[in-house]
């Protein structure tokens, strides 16, 4: 006899795993911007005038002025909150996995 219950719970419990897998895509994709952004690179020849000792410069607009690390940090929370909603939806679908007469998922180490 089927338990609709417990298979109405783990199919719950999968697309709210689904959608906090994107949202993580999302934010992942967000956060490796504003990095690439904030790294920048350095160029090996000096810049004009340059009486600087140090012959380099930043090939593009200077990465330290460039770098939002709130918005930075703000992001590795978000995604640190979304990786534990994506596990707390694994635990609710192995919880549930047997009696829905379905598998579960195993989390790589």
């Amino acid at each position: 006899m089927e338990n609709f219950e417990a298979l109405g719970r783990y199919h719950f419990a999968k697309e709210q795993l689904r959608n906090n897998a994107s949202i993580r895509e999302r934010l992942l994709d967000e956060l490796k911007r504003h990095v690439d952004k904030a790294v920048g690179k350095l160029v090996d020849k000096p810049v004009g005038n340059s009486n600087l000792d140090f012959p380099f410069h930043f090939a593009s607009e200077t990465p330290l002025n460039n770098a939002d690390l709130d918005k930075m940090g703000s992001l590795i929370n978000q995604i640190a909150e979304v990786n534990q909603n994506m596990l707390n939806a694994i635990e609710e679908i192995n919880k549930y996995a047997e009696d829905a007469k379905k598998s579960k998922i195993e989390i790589p180490k």
